[in-house]
């Protein structure tokens, strides 16, 4: 691989759009906001609802193109929202590539047959597969396949109309003994078709963002994302932690700029970032590097699963990092398919402490820990083994920022908490006198209560924080009153 410290040769182009912004607006509405008050609100900006993340709390709004700056401007005044931003665009983290000389050199290079003799995966365990879809009559793939879901088109029909998203899914989990093309890394594992990229291989973050949270909330285990956008977005980082805190390990692709800048959802602290090798365990000029970079994995010339326009289905060579997350969440669903109890922080300390070293010693920005080698982690075998997390018996950290005790309110009031966790915050609710008036489960924790709802005078306000693993832990109280008479008021237009 390159030095430390040395850029990798002339990077590959970003697939056009990225970094491109839409007529749309995202917004995280604060838990509690009542769905006649939003909507009221956007129709006083000409904005029109036109999809809905719920276990975000988030408003996915189109807008007149010559008004986007001024709604948001107004939006933002109302303090209705936790965050509003473009609905940015990924793309496939893919390259062209000629499928001549391909092979399947990745599943010896990273020990898969080695592997297998301790696990083939587990049909209990599923890996969504957040990209453009699968080809569900595909061979080596329709025995694999469990219900997902389509938020490009708002439907359950995840048909492929690109092939990247079946190209990935054969690398997780193709079928393998079965007499016909290749396999993949986890043969027994499900795969969970999640369609968030159009049959141009790009697609809007709310969409991603839609599809990690469907995948946390039905099953999936492991969520992979080749694909990398290169704008930072709350929301889509809400996402990943929303499935982090759930137990779903999210593996997202590094980019194929050949830069040091940070591509998205990769670059978020509780995704394990991919950067791509090829068969001399070099990583590849085009693979993105940086501190966020996790571990690295094959994605030079990839045998896969394909689809194409006629219908037919094949076989192909994929390039890109793409691939190697691919691999990535193929490992990951081998051992936590051997280790159904791990967490995933003794899921990813195994596969990086075993991974292969490619650069200067220990960690480095170009394949972080190393190449993956899922035989030495099946195997008991890494550097440094990693025991079995014990169970989560911590509870949450939380209390309200805002208001201040003995604040005088009314109308509606926006109430701030912070809440934190070892491993993550499922959810925060919201108490009134005792009583649970709004959760919220997206971190950025935030709440608008209308406190004309209860009688003047003076009330408590607390907040209670729930873990994955059920422990809770509630707030001090803050003591505040409620003037009398005084209503909400919706803002004016922008």
């Amino acid at each position: 691989m390159a030095a430390a410290g040395r850029k990798p040769d002339t990077p590959s182009q970003c697939l056009p759009p990225c970094g491109a912004e839409t007529d749309q607006l995202v917004l995280r509405t604060r838990a509690g906001l009542q769905r006649r008050l939003r909507h009221d609100t956007f129709a006083m900006h000409d904005a029109h609802e036109v999809a809905r993340i719920e276990a975000l709390g988030v408003s996915v709004i189109r807008v007149p193109h010559n008004r986007v700056r001024s709604i948001e401007g107004a939006l933002r005044r109302t303090g209705y929202f936790k965050s509003i931003e473009r609905d940015h665009v990924a793309v496939a983290a893919q390259i062209p590539n000629d499928p001549e000389f391909a092979t399947q050199w990745g599943l010896a290079k990273i020990g898969v047959p080695t592997a297998w003799d301790v696990s083939l995966g587990s049909p209990d365990l599923i890996v969504a597969i957040v990209d453009s879809g699968v080809d569900a009559s595909h061979p080596d793939l329709r025995n694999q396949l469990v219900a997902g879901y389509d938020f490009v088109n708002d439907d359950a029909d995840t048909t492929d109309d690109n092939g990247h998203g079946t190209q990935m899914a054969g690398i997780v989990a193709a079928e393998a003994f079965n007499a016909l093309g290749g396999a993949g890394v986890a043969p027994r594992c499900r795969l969970m078709p999640i369609k968030v990229l159009d049959s141009s291989a790009t697609g809007v973050y709310s969409a991603i963002a839609n599809g990690i949270t469907y995948a946390a909330d039905h099953g999936a285990r492991v969520i992979n994302l080749s694909l990398a956008g290169s704008d930072a977005s709350p929301v889509l980082e809400s996402a990943v932690d929303y499935a982090t805190a759930r137990g779903v390990l999210v593996v997202a692709a590094a980019g194929n700029d050949g830069t040091s800048d940070p591509a998205y959802p990769a670059a978020y602290t509780n995704a394990v970032a991919v950067s791509a090798t090829d068969q001399r365990d070099k990583v590849a000029r085009f693979s993105n590097y940086g501190s966020w970079v996790a571990l690295a994995a094959p994605g030079v010339d990839i045998l896969t699963t394909d689809w194409d326009a006629s219908g037919s289905a094949g076989y192909t060579a994929t390039t890109g990092t793409s691939a190697a997350a691919a691999f990535v969440s193929g490992a990951f669903a081998l051992l936590l398919s051997a280790h159904p109890e791990w967490s995933i922080a003794t899921a990813v300390s195994t596969l990086t402490n075993s991974a292969r070293d490619l650069g200067t010693n220990g960690w480095d920005p170009y394949s972080g820990w190393g190449r993956i080698d899922v035989a030495s982690a099946l195997n008991g075998t890494p550097a440094n083994p990693i025991p079995t997390a014990p169970a989560d018996r911590r509870r949450p950290s939380v209390s309200i920022l805002s208001p201040a005790r003995r604040s005088l309110l009314s109308g509606q009031v926006s109430i701030d908490v912070t809440a934190t966790d070892d491993i993550g915050v499922a959810s925060v609710v919201l108490m009134v006198d005792g009583q649970p008036v709004a959760t919220d489960t997206a971190p950025g924790f935030s709440f608008l209560w209308d406190s004309s709802t209860v009688s003047p005078g003076k009330h408590v306000l607390r907040a209670r924080a729930y873990d994955a693993a059920g422990n809770v832990r509630t707030s001090k109280p803050v003591r505040i009153s409620v003037m009398r008479g005084v209503g909400s008021q919706l803002p004016g237009p922008g």
